[in-house]
């Protein structure tokens, strides 16, 4: 799928990794993409001990409707290639999370 920059090229490429991503996914509203950030590659198994009251984020994520690098709109990028949007929801459909 063509994005509109090469740091949205990077982000996306970046799901599942540790780190930020971006994760295209689906939600009853509509098609969306997520900016992620993961402490871990997905799929990594992970003994975390810690306090019991200590809180420890593993994954987490927000929609964005601009791309943090550019400032183009998410949606121009969904509406100029819907096929290929689908496509990258289907491969990013076990990041999902957070």
């Amino acid at each position: 799928m063509k994005t509109c920059c090469a740091g949205m090229d990077s982000l996306v490429a970046n799901a599942g990794d540790r780190g930020f991503a971006a994760v295209a996914a689906r939600h009853r509203r509509g098609v969306h993409m997520q900016l992620q950030w993961r402490q871990f590659e997905a799929g990594s198994t992970v003994r975390v001990v810690t306090d019991p009251v200590t809180a420890v984020t593993l994954t987490s994520s927000l929609d964005i409707a601009v791309c943090p690098w550019c400032g183009s709109k998410i949606c121009d990028m969904i509406d100029a290639d819907p096929s290929g949007f689908e496509d990258l929801i289907a491969r990013h459909l076990r990041f999902r999370g957070g």
